[in-house]
């Protein structure tokens, strides 16, 4: 096999194992939001709650914008 070839299977590879690492990081930081959310719903007055979910949703715009 070609050099080229080699660098292109290193590449694959380096990129399954980054994909293998964000899903994990992904489906931890799922499991504590699955934990926090219910715990600040008991923490947190309505008004409370709801101020937090604008500013999260303000937050997540923010990002998607760029």
């Amino acid at each position: 096999m070609s050099t080229g070839g080699n660098i292109i299977n290193a590449l694959e590879l380096l990129k399954k194992d980054h994909t293998k690492v964000l899903k994990k990081l992904i489906e931890h930081h799922a499991g504590e939001e699955e934990e926090m959310f219910p715990l600040a719903r008991k923490t947190m007055s309505e008004s409370e709650f709801e101020e937090l979910g604008e500013k999260m949703q303000a937050r997540k715009k923010e990002l998607i914008a760029g």
